[in-house]
């Protein structure tokens, strides 16, 4: 089976549109509103890759996030992070880890061309449904 996008965002819309989006063009997708819950669900699922939101209010933010699931034994240091964020393109290459290859910014708003373009620069494939 293939694995799981997970989409974290705190804004249910936008949650919901990305997840829409990408299931239409033949991705699994999930979703999830916080941080707190992204780890439990990176943990629980067969995550392939996680689209994080950089700033949400309730349990922590995406680089809360982030750090988690890089410090955690049971996950991948390699899982593949596209962070998709309002904030300043200044503020944000702050923010996000530098030193990361299987880390990718991108803004909001944004096309789909681009967000499957960093999900192919992260994952190939291997996402992808296989065509029969």
């Amino acid at each position: 089976m293939r694995p799981f996008i997970l989409v974290v965002d705190d804004d249910p819309n936008i949650a919901t549109l990305v997840t829409e989006s990408l299931e239409t063009k033949g991705y699994r997708v999930s979703f999830c509103t916080d941080a707190a819950q992204a780890v439990i669900q990176a943990e629980g699922m067969k995550i392939g890759l996680l689209i994080l939101d950089i700033m949400m209010p309730a349990f922590g933010s995406g680089i809360d996030a982030y750090n988690n699931i890089r410090n955690n034994r049971n996950l991948s240091k390699e899982l593949p992070i596209i962070f998709l964020t309002g904030l300043k393109p200044e503020q944000a290459q702050r923010m996000v880890p530098k030193h990361d290859p299987h880390v990718r910014l991108l803004h909001k708003p944004t096309t789909m061309n681009k967000l499957q373009t960093a999900i192919r620069e992260l994952t190939g494939d291997r996402l992808l449904p296989v065509k029969s």
